[in-house]
């Protein structure tokens, strides 16, 4: 579905799924807020949210374009904004059920994410926020050799853990259980379980 915003007499176009109409309305007007007072810097990066966007012109209409998080391709510009939406939409939904959403902390797709060795080889992992910049995540059997540590940046592997996207923003010091890949339980930093509430 294409959305579309008339800024200064110029046609705008966002294309995504309806299922993020709310999603897409508030990300053209960030477009529009910023295009507003930058009307000529086209293709210039737009931080929002996670990541960045951008604007570039197709035959005389600007098409807002994200880059291909869902193929791991941050140097791909795609205009189908579904997946960069359907995070945005996760993180927020994840914020009000934690009721954190004014606390939210920003974590960018490109952040560091620390993965403690046999991580994924198991049932049962979490997630911890240890700083606004950086989640490591380990197995919740502490007796698991967790070294060698790896590193890696969030496009590399949320993708494959969908439900990370739920998590990245919770504020710092949050823990998140996971069990098969699905979140089971979110701590706060005084141990309260704010996911089953």
């Amino acid at each position: 579905m294409k959305f579309t915003r008339t800024i200064q007499e110029r046609l705008f176009i966002l294309e995504a799924d309806e299922a993020y109409q709310k999603e897409a309305e508030d990300l053209l007007t960030i477009v529009e807020d910023y295009f507003e007072e930058n009307l000529e810097e086209l293709n210039q990066l737009i931080p929002i949210h996670y990541g960045n966007i951008k604007v570039v012109s197709i035959e005389n209409e600007y098409h807002v374009c994200v880059p291909n998080y869902e193929q791991k391709q941050i140097e791909e510009w795609i205009t189908d904004c579904s997946y960069f939406l359907e995070i945005v939409q996760k993180t927020f939904k994840a914020g009000k059920r934690t009721k954190t959403l004014g606390k939210l902390v920003p974590f960018r797709f490109d952040s560091p994410v620390i993965i403690a060795n046999h991580t994924f080889e198991v049932e049962d992992f979490y997630a911890h926020r240890f700083d606004d910049e950086t989640w490591y995540i380990a197995p919740v059997d502490q007796e698991i050799e967790s070294q060698p540590l790896s590193g890696a940046k969030a496009y590399e592997i949320f993708p494959d853990y969908p439900n990370f996207y739920d998590m990245m923003h919770l504020p710092t010091d949050t823990i998140v259980i996971f069990h098969k890949g699905e979140i089971v339980s979110v701590l706060n930093e005084d141990s309260e379980d704010i996911w089953n509430l």
